[in-house]
């Protein structure tokens, strides 16, 4: 096995091996990792219970360990769907004749007014 690249979240290896067997990544088993050989998503497998594996076949294999976080995608239409709301208030606050300090009920005026 030769490490081709690492990087924070990517960890390719090359395998060239004369008999089948596993390749194990010595990192806990986690949702949001998935494994390529060839280019091609193989199955994972547990290894001990606790790393993660691949099933190898003999012969020259480009096996690509790809981690992505399990949540990240919640995260990024979550930060979309704020900004929308966000264009959406503006658009509606700027038709209505509104400014932000009109709709601000904590700021006073200069007097102590309110």
């Amino acid at each position: 096995i030769k490490t081709e690249r690492i990087s924070s979240n990517k960890i390719a290896v090359e395998y060239a091996g004369d008999a089948a067997g596993y390749v194990v990544l010595p990192a806990r088993v986690h949702p949001g990792w998935k494994v390529l050989i060839n280019e091609e998503e193989q199955a994972l497998v547990p290894y001990l219970g606790l790393l993660q594996a691949v099933a190898v076949k003999p012969g020259l294999q480009a096996i690509t360990f790809v981690y992505t976080p399990p949540h990240l995608r919640l995260a990024f239409f979550a930060s979309i769907l704020g900004l929308v709301i966000l264009f959406v208030m503006f658009i509606y606050l700027r038709k209505s004749g509104l400014s932000l300090a009109m709709v601000n009920p904590c700021k006073e005026t200069r007097n102590g007014d309110k």
